[in-house]
């Protein structure tokens, strides 16, 4: 397993992210963080995955106008998908 420093993750996350193996951030010489590539979403908990859905959806929804309805969305959405990769 890998061992890096706070400031070279900055430098190599894009690297480390396509191993295969977690590496540890270390800050001041403690250990920080775990960065864990994930290959398939599939492999993330269900559990995280709907929290993390959860907490997405809420913050989109903050940006959505009061007065727009589910059907407005539903409706642009619809709209969406018929034309979506047509160009």
């Amino acid at each position: 397993m890998t061992t890096i420093s706070l400031e070279e993750l900055g430098k190599r996350a894009a690297e480390l992210l396509e191993r295969d193996e977690p590496v540890f951030v270390m800050r001041d010489g403690e250990e920080a963080a775990v960065l864990y590539p994930i290959r398939d979403p599939n492999d993330i908990p269900l559990e995280v995955r709907r929290k993390r859905f959860m907490e997405l959806t809420e913050k989109i929804g903050a940006h959505i106008p009061p007065e727009v309805t589910d059907e407005d969305i539903e409706r642009d959405l619809a709209e969406f998908k018929k034309h979506r990769g047509r160009h």
